[in-house]
């Protein structure tokens, strides 16, 4: 037994001995002769599984000279090539061929240097970097850790080991398996290597969302095996590597695609070596890392990622590129909407990116020789073409070709410009020396729009390569450069140029010199704006420090409300954090500003339903918040912040867009606006576009410039004068200011900029395209465009790169002609215009194969594209009030209307020139093969095929090359994912918002369906061979007549307007259709009541006229005198009836044997305690009544309360009626129905039954007969809009049945809109902020912005408002006065004034500019008299009186008690006077000076009265000195 043990003890001894010897696993002095194979193939799965296929067979010699200096050498290298369908189990048919001479770099030798059996280094031959980089995967699969290595029983342990993907850990699982034989299997952890060699590129900036998966790497995964034996030394006797790299976009649910490896070494032979490699190096020894090319070759042209395999010919090469852009300007000036998917997916962009990167400057300027001149339409398409893809290459030749171009001066200006944006976009690798020369165009004299499309352009590339080398020396000097320019430039223009190229740089020095300029207030609160916003880059990465900056800002109310706003914005966007929302959101609940407050609400209102991944912090605080947030008091039009967004989380893509505005706080216009679209995918977000518009002064301006008017001649001296005798100093309006800045990738590419020294030139610039419309012209636009570039490369196992890459590259063209001909006031138009769009993109994953030379892979594509044709004669007869037209179709030029979307995927292998290749190998493959579905031939049909006879046009929906639905009913799946709203957030109500979310959706969801396999949706309209209708003729007129009737009465004057009008549809041959129009609206004065008509009548050949006649008659009840007295319900009684027929007409008469309805109903407020004074706001106006203030006045009380209790008693929350129905088609009740069930889903819809919901409708019975097959009945209805509850009640009762059907439709909210006193439209003025109101009594005041406060009224005039501009338009004046009326008022308009003073007797005396008018107030007054444009008009109704100015489009309504004044948004900010400054402010600022020094509130009203009150010998109390200050101490 001891015997025994000590002989497998030495055994064991031996081994370990061998195993650990410095021999390695090759011996010494030994050849090893391995047979290699290994295949490599670019796969699509499914719908069924195809690959690009490369296999290569070759003897490996090895030869071991001591064991750690080992020589390899490939021998008898062939190879194969396919494409098609090759399941992954099954290996390719094609023939194996022996290697090409380009490719015997491959066979000559290289030596590895070995330690513990493991690479230390490798060297080869001068030889290029693709065969360096096979060697080096052959040399790390032949390297095992021998000092941890023991096979006597099963183990595992880690190690690292040099690889092609840097440093790596690697599991090794040991396997005995018998006497002298075991198996080794290595797992390598590929996201764990030290120095993974990759190279990413994309051409827009991205944020990456933390709540989704990133996709901008390949996933790795690979397992080797190893066979070895222990006889006579330890041998590798076999290898088996296999490894992926996969591509799974948009969440896994499209096309996934990978590149899987597998290689074979078999031992053959081992034997002393009998004849030495001949090896003669020629470099240093290497690692085993993996070489990736870099971006660039010595001559600036892109290097190729074969690394060194193809070898160019310039010559070949520019000839190449010439043919390829013809082509690709063909293929733009062709594209049409088809069911081809090889024209629809055809690569025309691609090639003549490919050929231009190959280019030095040298050849590139050669190149654009041919197209400089341009003589033809087709030749500038060429020049346009040439030079936006080169803008695209990236390359830094075609940088600096771009750079020479600009330099000499050899393209126009406009494409100048537009090529500047984007090159810097598009660099592949920035370098500091690279930015250097490009900087060499800003020393160039050159048009003042060239020149600021260089300044931005130079800062995007030096901010691109800050991020890429963070030079810190260089970048500061263009920072410091970019920052003197801004402050020694004189023109505003100029300025805001170097600003934005400071934004465009926004980290390190650049982001203090924003700071300065934010802080800065001697600099235009315009460019602090935009300073302001430029430093979010930096803010990011300093939140402490912005936090100092924006704070202050925000909360202080001397700054404009958009500088306020966007504080607060950057506050929320650098700290996401939920402290930083609370202290807001705490904050902005006592905003005094209800602008402000209205953008915070609606940011939070949009945002806290956000889909985007990006967006979820914010969101989910939003939504929190938004719960205990008080709604705004005043709703503005024309300010908010608004977010829409979509996902589709199959996919995980999405976009949104952001619309943001602030009001101008004098007229409430729009002042700032902002928009931006993004999109996302892939784990990232990235801002397509967007664009900034500020606006100031426009409205001025273009009545001083535009419209001369001369101000003197409107008098308005007096006035002047009379505001400067109360020390009232002009607000100054802003001059005019426009400012455009586009952003593309978050970086501003252009600006523009307007004032009043070059506002003629936009003038010119509006006038130049009106007068283009009356000449012949033409008008051409192409644009290629790269959107979106992703490019991804990293080894693959056996040292050919895997490249993963999106392109989504698009082309649109705009084309017109354009004639004109005018013949006395008949204007004729030959129009021919046409707007196509396709895009082409799509995802691949490819590896190169050297040996055949050819790039193989998958290749999955999107296309859309649509077009959008008008082609068409017109004319037009402007004489005689008669508006003629006439439009002719061009059937020779009349392309479809049309939009089609295809998928598919393809497995190719190609070199872009020729099969020969490939067909060597395997001579039935093609280069590009279709992934299809196995069994489906006929892979069409048809969904829809509609002739419309109206239209002459056929409307066709197909489906073609499909894979995945054989029938049309297979499509509905389909159609409701598409629209789904799930995952839309446009949750600020705008329907535009909705509708562009859906639509964008839906155009993401068709791009990427189905999620495999090919499948096109083609929609067209085409011309109709059946109904050949081109002609379309027409004439038009419209009349209006004012009502003479109570126009005097009423500030609304009553009217009838009517509108008639004749369409013909015909071809050159006949008349297929006529249609006559007659419609017409009277209105009364005041609009108490209305009656609209229309009937359309339908005329065809050999047909009965067809006819529509429609009848609709509304009353409102007539308004109190009093607007905010209470009534009974039944006292607002607002009534309506409807008549509707259509059918066959005889004699041109309405149809009396059609279908059609009668309908009647009763509307009127609910039932409600108003008159016990129960709840607010009735109890609170009742407490009103009996204050001091308004007790024993004879009408209600001007305050909020009792305008609050008007309004809800008059809103109209009952309806009942019904609709009498006759001769009514089955059909339209089936489509009823339908939509019924429908709404079932999304409103609460249920039926109810029992004596409780029962409805009774008295109808009066008719002795109307209706002959028809159709249905006759009556529809009740009971409408409630209460606020708890509201719902709908119906009752449908057919003749000939004895039961009735009732449903109950419920509403989450309450619906009643519609007031019977309250126009809805004013009401909505006011809402929006369009609209004012002042109240005036001899002891309170409400201001314009709804602040209320009590004070003595004198008996000299005190102004209460006016336009305290520099050019006022109005102002009004009160006073105290004894008697039973004791408020008289003064209004002045422009240089006029009207004033009505009550006496002690209660009788009114009217004066204009002095002058008693006669009849006082008993008759209506116009001054001036007769005049359509007037100062002031007068009404006068039950004691109250009504004054309307045309000119300055202000009303005042004067009770003798109370003085009323409404103003449009056109003061707001510049108004004086006690009823504020109309700023949204709900304390007005001077009020609040007083209130900081007065020690008693009631204080406060008396002493604002001082200020401006005119002195006179009825007020001695108040003198000169007290109306010159505000200050409360000062008057004690």
């Amino acid at each position: 037994m001891g015997t025994t043990r000590l002989a497998i003890g030495l055994i064991a001894l031996t081994v370990l001995g061998f195993v650990h010897a410095d021999d390695g696993f090759f011996g010494s002095g030994v050849e090893t002769v391995y047979r290699y194979f290994a295949d490599v193939r670019a796969e699509s799965q499914v719908p069924e599984e195809y690959a690009s296929q490369f296999g290569i067979k070759a003897d490996l010699h090895v030869q071991s000279i001591d064991g750690s200096k080992v020589f390899f050498q490939f021998q008898d290298v062939s190879y194969q090539v396919s494409t098609g369908p090759l399941d992954t189990h099954e290996y390719s048919e094609a023939k194996f061929v022996k290697s090409p001479p380009e490719s015997d770099a491959l066979k000559q030798p290289f030596e590895v240097i070995y330690e513990g059996g493991m690479v230390k280094s490798v060297m080869t031959m001068d030889e290029p970097l693709w065969s360096k980089n096979i060697k080096k995967a052959v040399a790390a699969l032949f390297q095992l850790d021998m000092p941890h290595l023991h096979y006597d029983k099963p183990n595992n342990f880690w190690s690292e080991e040099k690889s092609l993907f840097g440093k790596c850990t690697i599991g090794y699982t040991v396997i005995p398996k018998g006497p002298g034989y075991f198996d080794i299997m290595k797992m390598q952890e590929y996201k764990r290597c030290e120095k993974f060699p990759t190279r990413y590129f994309t051409n827009g900036e991205y944020e990456k969302c933390k709540y989704d998966h990133q996709e901008d790497s390949l996933l790795m995964g690979g397992t080797r095996y190893y066979k070895l034996s222990t006889e006579g030394g330890l041998k590798i006797k076999e290898i088996y590597a296999k490894s992926v790299a996969a591509a799974v976009p948009f969440n896994g649910a499209s096309d996934d695609q990978s590149v899987l490896v597998r290689q074979n070494f078999t031992f053959v032979s081992a034997k002393p070596i009998s004849e030495a490699i001949n090896f003669t190096p020629v470099k240093e020894y290497e690692d085993l890392t993996y070489v990736i090319p870099s971006y660039y070759n010595e001559d600036g042209t892109m290097s190729d990622l074969s690394g060194g395999r193809v070898h160019f010919d310039k010559e070949v090469i520019m000839e190449k590129m010439h043919k390829s852009l013809e082509k690709l300007v063909h293929y733009m000036d062709e594209m049409k909407v088809v069911a081809d998917p090889e024209k629809l997916n055809s690569q025309v962009i691609e090639p003549v990116t490919y050929y231009i990167g190959k280019l030095d400057a040298e050849c590139l300027s050669h190149c654009f020789e041919r197209y400089s001149k341009p003589k033809t339409t087709y030749e500038e398409n060429l020049r346009g073409a040439f030079l936006e893809v080169t803008a695209q290459v990236g390359s830094k030749a075609s940088v600096l070709f771009i750079r020479d171009l600009i330099v000499s001066h050899k393209i126009p200006d406009s494409l100048a410009s537009e090529i500047l944006r984007l090159v810097p976009l598009y660099v592949r690798e920035p370098s500091t020396a690279l930015a250097k020369e490009y900087e060499a165009i800003l020393n160039v004299d050159m048009d003042s729009r060239v020149k600021k499309s260089a300044v931005l352009s130079v800062a995007n590339m030096v901010s691109l390569t800050y991020k890429k080398v963070h030079d810190i020396e260089t970048f500061n000097h263009f920072a410091d450069m970019f920052f003197e320019s801004f402050k020694t430039a004189t023109k505003y223009g100029e300025k805001l140029n170097y600003l934005t190229a400071i934004v465009n740089l926004g980290d390190g020095k650049a982001f203090e010199y924003l700071m300065q300029v934010v802080e800065d207030h001697h600099i235009s609160n315009h460019l602090r704006y935009v300073a302001l916003w430029g430093t979010y880059d930096g803010g990011m990465k300093n939140p402490t420090k912005v936090y100092n900056l924006y704070w202050p800002i925000f909360i202080n109310h001397e700054e404009p409300v958009e500088m306020r706003a966007a504080a607060m914005k950057l506050l929320l966007m650098t700290d996401e954090s939920f402290d930083r929302f609370l202290s807001i959101f705490w904050y902005m609940q006592s905003e005094p500003s209800s602008q402000l407050y209205y953008y915070f609400y609606t940011g939070l209102e949009s945002i806290h339903t956000t889909q985007h991944p990006c967006y979820k912090t914010a969101g989910h605080h939003a939504e929190r918040f938004i719960r205990y947030a008080k709604p705004p008091t005043t709703e503005y039009l024309f300010t908010g912040d608004y977010y829409m967004d979509y996902m589709d989380p199959e996919h995980s893509i999405g976009g949104g867009s952001q619309f943001s505005w602030i009001g101008d706080a004098h007229t409430g216009a729009p002042s700032v606006f902002y928009y931006s679209m993004d999109g996302y995918f892939s784990g990232c977000s990235n801002e397509y576009f967007a664009v900034q518009i500020r606006l100031t002064g426009v409205a001025e301006s273009v009545e001083t410039q535009l419209l001369k008017v001369d101000r003197e001649a409107i008098k308005m001296g007096d006035l002047t004068k009379i505001l400067e005798s109360l020390h009232i100093k002009p607000t100054h309006l802003e001059p005019f200011h426009v400012e455009i800045i586009f952003y593309t990738n978050l970086r501003i590419v252009e600006t523009f900029y307007y004032d009043e020294s070059n506002f003629m030139k936009l003038v010119d610039d509006i006038k130049g395209i009106g007068s283009s419309l009356q000449r012949d012209f033409k008008l051409r636009h192409h644009n290629v465009l790269y959107s979106t570039i992703h490019e991804y490369v990293q080894p693959t196992d056996m040292g050919l790169p895997a490249v993963w890459n999106m392109a989504v590259p698009y082309i649109q063209t705009l084309e017109g002609n354009f004639t004109h001909d005018t013949t006395g006031p008949r204007i004729a138009r030959k129009n021919s215009m046409e707007y196509r769009y396709g895009r082409t993109g799509g995802h691949s994953l490819s590896f190169y194969n050297p040996f055949g030379g050819l790039w193989q892979g998958a290749h999955r594509t999107f296309v859309h594209m649509y077009t959008v044709p008008m082609h068409n004669h017109m004319s037009i007869d402007f004489a005689q009030k008669h508006f003629k037209f006439a439009m002719t179709r061009d059937e020779k030029e009349d392309l479809h209307l049309g939009l089609v979307y295809h998928v598919r995927t393809q497995v190719f292998a190609t070199d872009h020139t020729s099969d020969d290749t490939l067909h060597g190998s395997c001579p039935t493959c093609s280069r590009f093969v279709t992934v299809h579905k196995a069994g489906r031939e006929d892979r069409s049909f048809n969904v829809i095929s509609h002739d419309c006879p109206q239209t002459g046009m056929t409307y066709k929906f197909d489906v073609f090359d499909c894979d995945q639905y054989e029938k049309p009913y297979e499509l509905v799946a389909l159609v409701e994912k598409m629209f789904e709203t799930d995952h839309i957030n446009a949750d600020s109500g705008d329907i535009f918002g909705e509708f562009f979310m859906q639509v964008r959706r839906m155009h993401t969801f068709l791009g990427l369906s189905p999620k495999v396999g090919s499948c096109g949706m083609v929609f067209q309209v085409v011309p109709s061979t059946e109904y050949k209708v081109n002609q379309v003729e027409g004439v038009v007129q419209m009349t209006s007549e004012e009502s003479k009737e109570g126009h005097d009465l009423s500030v609304f004057p009553g009217g009838k307007y009517t509108v008639r009008g004749t369409v013909t549809l015909k071809d050159d041959e006949k008349v297929y259709h006529t249609f006559d129009v007659n419609t017409f609206l009277e209105q009364s004065a005041g609009h108490v009541s209305q009656h609209f008509g229309f009937k359309v009548t339908h005329s065809a050949p050999k047909q009965k006229d067809y006819k529509i006649c429609m009848d609709w008659e509304s009353k409102y009840p007539e308004w109190p005198a009093d607007h905010f007295a209470v009534r009974k319900a039944h006292d607002e009684e607002m009534t309506s009836k409807i008549t509707m027929s259509w059918g066959e007409s005889v004699d041109g008469k309405c149809p009396t044997d059609g279908s059609g309805f009668k309908a009647k109903f009763t509307a009127t407020p609910a039932e409600n305690d108003h008159e016990h004074g129960l709840a607010y706001p009735y109890s609170e106006c009742a407490k009103d009544s009996e204050s001091p203030v308004w007790k024993g006045k004879p009408y209600k009380p001007v305050t909020d309360a009792c305008f609050h209790s008007a309004l809800y008693s008059t809103l109209l929350r009952k309806f009942t009626g019904y609709a009498k129905y006759y001769n009514i088609p089955d059909e339209f009740f089936e489509m009823a129905s339908t939509v019924y069930e429908s709404l079932e889903d999304v409103i609460d819809v249920h039926e109810i039954s029992g004596e409780g919901h029962h409805l009774t409708v008295e109808v009066s019975p008719t002795s109307e007969k209706h002959p028809g097959s159709g249905k006759t009945g009556v529809l009740k209805y009971d409408i409630e809009f209460d606020e708890d509850k509201p719902h709908v009640e119906f009752h449908f009762g057919w003749e000939g049945e004895e039961e009735e059907e009732h449903y109950l439709v419920d509403f989450e909210e309450d619906m009643a809109m519609w007031s019977s006193r309250f126009f809805f439209w004013r009401r909505l003025g006011y809402e929006m902020g369009f609209l004012s109101s002042c109240v005036v009594t001899p002891s309170t005041v409400l201001t314009l912005d709804n602040d209320t406060f009590h004070y003595h009224s004198s008996h000299c005039y005190t102004l209460s408002s006016a336009d305290c501009s520099d050019h006022p338009k109005y102002a009004v004046f009160t006073k105290k006065v004894e008697g039973p009326y004791d408020v008289a008022v003064k209004f002045y308009a422009g240089g006029n004034y009207l004033e009505i003073v009550p006496d002690v007797d209660g009788h009114f005396h009217v004066k204009v500019n002095g002058e008693e008018v006669a009849g006082g107030l008993k008759n209506g007054y116009q001054y001036p008299e007769g005049e359509q444009f007037y100062d002031f008009k007068l009404w006068h109704k039950d004691g109250f009186v009504t004054l309307f100015s045309q000119l300055s489009r202000v009303m005042v309504e004067y009770t003798g008690h109370s003085v009323s004044v409404t103003v449009p948004a056109m003061y707001r900010g510049h108004s004086c006077g006690v009823c504020g400054n109309f700023n949204s402010d709900a304390t007005f600022s001077e009020r609040q000076e007083v209130s900081s020094s007065c020690p008693h509130g009631e204080e406060v009203g008396n002493y604002l009265g001082y200020r401006y009150t005119m002195v006179g010998e009825k007020c001695p109390e108040i003198t000169e000195e007290m109306t010159k200050h505000v200050q409360c101490g000062e008057h004690h």
